[in-house]
């Protein structure tokens, strides 16, 4: 990028109040960066956005902080690398992780819309995401909050949400203003469409692989990642790519018509678009499907556009390294935008950093991963061994050089801790007493177990009702077996005799809450009863013992227990086996605040039954 960029971005933010430019923020969920014609593919799929890129500059190596929409959302919203995930505000969702329970945002924090407000900009989000709801301060900060669901679908698609957007535009919109628009026609399922026949194999026969909402069949669960089934061919993975490269057409033939549309109301000329993502999609690699895990390419390089005619200069192409957090520091920048003091980012501002007397950056961060252009280290939380990739010789880091090279392993790491102990001391720092505003759950990996001498740790990555050999462990007992592998953690048990009570505890903010027990989704397990047990809430309102019998279970598996109310910000239970022959299964616990007496929180039950079935068509609940 040429120093004279910085030569016209000094004339950014100059000029009266009519001079300002608008902002348009457009977000595609789960967008990879090597699916844009503009960053070198040959496919077509994004003919009006590599135009849109032609009059800006594209940021070659753009890099997510984080792998799902939960964690990485609030992290480009704040310019943080440590900061509360958001809740996700339902029972059946565990949060993300407990000790953001006593967080709160940190007092140095500014989010986009709220920046933009300080400003004099009116601020509005265009969202179809089921994750973005009104109570969540990212979504607060706006001045409008404009959710564009559809009725029986995950998400409205992008022509409804775009269009949406221009009525707004065309009737009511203030000037200046910042739009956020958050479109997700590009993340799983990958459902078939007109635009996929421009990439299919016009012979394959996509019913014996894929359902109709565009699931591959059989696929196998991993954590919060789905492993592809084990027959799953070169066809099946290239039909995987024609799925996803026509949603990305798909898309970018809205966003062509909405930027037509900003032309016809003479938006156009002075308005700075941003498009970018919150993360990548696996599309077979590492035999994975979906995003989150481990933070590999896939998940992690995204793309970054911006343009702004008369301060970015056309057909430029970045090649330094930039993450998400960057955004917001260099919105900041190159609009002029007045900081309020005490405020800060944990991010660049890229265009300050690019210049003719400096490299850029170093390294990307995620909050276990560094990575530099020659070599990336990960920091595995779940599956214990450490990555370390040398990307020039191995770019779809397949390789692993943890063992034969670990000087420069030891060398990353250091410098990933060096770079983060800041931000991470900050945020657990900021901390918080306050009963949470949204319902949510403790999953059995966090959970503190005591009374028995009987309990058996374990981690394994394969689902309770597929293990035939902990089932047997636990059959043959007496024995309480823990398993600690995230998202597939669960209590098992078999009542015999010898088998002893347990007890349950965890940390959990002070506060009155509808509690209740999640267990394994079904009648029986291999021919006995499944989810028979007893199970003592001290903090009960009512101090009763309740008895679970799983007979005839829930649909989803969840008992209601009653209401509590927690002091010394502990939760405690007591399972008790019976005299039967029958098993007894714990996912979670799940706990929906209470804030005044009888205030069932933040949506009517039609909302959440609503917001529920769109969470389980985008896979996120079984």
């Amino acid at each position: 990028m040429p120093a004279v960029l910085m030569g016209c971005l000094l004339l950014a933010g100059c000029g009266g109040e009519e001079a300002r430019p608008n902002v348009i923020f457009i977000l595609l969920d789960a967008v990879r960066a090597d699916r844009f014609g503009c960053n070198g593919y040959g496919y077509n799929t994004t003919p009006n956005m590599d135009g849109l890129a032609a009059e800006g500059v594209t940021f070659l190596n753009h890099f997510s902080n984080r792998t799902h929409t939960i964690a990485s959302v609030p992290s480009y919203f704040y310019s943080r690398y440590f900061i509360n995930s958001l809740l996700p505000a339902d029972i059946r969702f565990p949060v993300e992780d407990p000790d953001q329970l006593f967080r709160k945002l940190d007092p140095s924090a500014i989010s986009l819309a709220g920046l933009f407000k300080r400003n004099g900009y009116h601020t509005v989000i265009f969202n179809s995401h089921p994750w973005l709801i009104p109570g969540q301060e990212l979504v607060d900060d706006f001045d409008r909050y404009c959710p564009v669901f559809s009725s029986g679908s995950a998400y409205a698609r992008a022509e409804e949400v775009l269009k949406r957007t221009v009525e707004w535009l065309e009737q009511t919109s203030p000037r200046p203003f910042f739009l956020y628009i958050h479109l997700m026609d590009t993340h799983f399922p990958h459902k078939r469409q007109e635009e996929t026949l421009l990439y299919a194999d016009k012979d394959y026969l996509f019913a014996d692989k894929y359902d109709r909402n565009g699931f591959p069949r059989d696929m196998i669960s991993l954590n919060r990642v789905q492993k592809v089934p084990a027959d799953f061919t070169e066809a099946d993975r290239i039909y995987l790519n024609a799925l996803y490269d026509g949603n990305l057409r798909y898309t970018d033939t809205q966003v062509g018509l909405f930027v037509q549309a900003l032309r016809e109301n003479h938006l156009y000329d002075n308005t700075l678009i941003v498009i970018s993502s919150d993360h990548g999609e696996y599309l077979g690699e590492h035999g994975l499907l979906q995003h989150d895990g481990l933070p590999w390419d896939a998940v992690t390089r995204i793309p970054l556009i911006m343009r702004l005619p008369g301060t970015i200069p056309s057909q430029l192409k970045s090649e330094m390294l930039s993450e998400n957090v960057d955004l917001l520091p260099t919105l900041a920048g190159l609009l002029g935008l007045t900081v309020p003091p005490g405020k800060d980012f944990d991010g660049e501002n890229l265009f300050q950093t690019e210049t003719s007397s400096s490299p850029g950056r170093e390294y990307v961060y995620t909050s276990d991963s560094i990575r530099s252009p020659s070599y990336k280290f990960i920091r595995d939380r779940r599956g214990g061994s450490n990555h370390l990739y040398h990307l020039g010789s191995d770019p779809g880091e397949l390789k692993n050089l943890i063992d034969s090279d670990p000087a420069t392993a030891r060398s990353l790491e250091a410098a990933l801790e060096e770079h983060l102990a800041g931000p991470r001391t900050r945020y657990e720092q900021s901390v918080s007493h306050g009963i949470p505003r949204f319902p949510f759950s403790i999953p059995a990996d966090y959970f503190r177990l005591d009374g028995s001498e009987d309990i058996e740790e374990i981690h394994r990555d394969t689902l309770l009702l597929d293990d035939d050999e902990t089932l047997q462990r636990a059959r043959v007992g007496p024995v309480w077996i823990h398993n600690l592998m995230p998202w597939q953690y669960y209590l098992l048990g078999f009542n015999q005799a010898g088998l002893a009570p347990l007890e349950i505890t965890f940390p959990l903010p002070d506060g009155k809450y509808e509690v209740s027990v999640a267990c394994a989704p079904v009648g029986e397990i291999q021919g006995y009863p499944a989810n028979v047990f007893r199970i003592t809430l001290p903090q009960s309102v009512f101090g009763e013992t309740i008895e679970v019998d799983g007979g005839s279970p829930p649909d989803d598996g969840i008992f209601r227990l009653g209401r509590i109310e927690v002091a010394g910000e502990e939760f405690s239970a007591r399972i008790e086996p019976v005299p039967r022959p029958s098993w007894i299964t714990v996912l979670y616990f799940g706990f929906e605040p209470l804030a005044e007496e009888g205030d069932r929180g933040f949506m009517n039950n039609q909302d959440r039954r609503e917001r529920l079935q769109k969470l389980k068509a985008l896979g996120y609940v079984q």
